[in-house]
């Protein structure tokens, strides 16, 4: 490993153990009583866990031959995965109106808890799809992760603008809304994942590769628009089982990128 690499390792380590040891911090104080059978209130930490796993699997089975191969690199990958999972669970997630700390832990809020799996594992997914392939360096990853966090963050903006998704899961506390927008960024997560992947071959045909993945899953997010126009709660009307109109339609979403990924030819 060069200096660059040390580096980047040190200072990747340093913020995903600080980030989410401040996590794990405020989520010791989430109450026994934040849902009925008190079993979701593992949920985020289990789900936290699973995406760690996913991720060094992911890089190990399909990152560069250089990387999976190595010890160092897949440390030094991994953690440049978790600094990212945290910057999207623990700084964009608040400033988009849902916080793991404010809404999760303090509040009790079951629909920020599934909103906010789906964010961090949509993003995780997307950062590991970056390192698919054979590239230069580092600085690759993180450029083809920029490149799907910006996509995921301007359908996460649309959706804010279009349909309060923050207000509902925070102040209505809805928990259909709180599965159908996890699922939904998952669904994404992967879609961006795949459309980062592949061999470097520059940042003009980096960009182009990823449009031609992302492009044609767009219908994706308009299907998702219009059961949203159409599952929101009316102002008066009965709260609605979240079994039916947010798992359901949250899974639809996430299998729906994923076999749109899996009708894709290799990267």
């Amino acid at each position: 490993m060069g200096e660059d690499e040390i580096m980047v390792t040190i200072a990747s380590a340093i913020a995903a153990l600080v980030m989410w040891g401040l996590w794990g911090a405020n989520r010791r104080g989430m109450r026994s009583d934040f849902y009925p059978n008190a079993s979701i209130k593992q949920l985020t930490l289990i789900g936290g866990i699973v995406n760690a796993g996913l991720l060094f699997m992911i890089l190990k089975l399909w990152s560069s031959f250089d990387v999976r191969d190595s010890a160092p690199y897949l440390a030094q990958y991994w953690f440049m995965g978790a600094a990212f999972a945290a910057v999207a669970g623990i700084i964009i997630s608040p400033l988009m109106g849902i916080s793991h700390r404010d809404d999760v832990c303090e509040r009790s809020n079951p629909a920020a808890a599934f909103a906010w799996l789906g964010v961090v594992a949509g993003f995780t997914i997307a950062y590991a799809g970056s390192n698919i392939g054979d590239g230069p360096g580092w600085w690759v990853v993180v450029f083809c992760t920029f490149v799907a966090y910006g996509f995921l963050l301007a359908v996460w903006f649309a959706f804010e603008l279009a349909f309060h998704i923050a207000e509902l899961v925070t102040v209505e506390r809805d928990v259909a809304a709180g599965m159908r927008f996890g699922g939904l960024m998952l669904g994404l997560g992967i879609v961006a994942g795949r459309g980062a992947a592949g061999n470097w071959q520059g940042p003009d045909n980096a960009i182009a590769d990823f449009l031609s993945v992302v492009v044609p899953a767009l219908p994706l997010v308009v299907c998702a628009a219009i059961v949203e126009l159409l599952l929101r709660p009316k102002a008066g009307a009965e709260v609605r089982q979240p079994a039916l109109f947010g798992a359901l339609p949250g899974l639809a979403f996430t299998l729906g990128g994923f076999f749109y990924v899996w009708l894709l030819k290799p990267w």
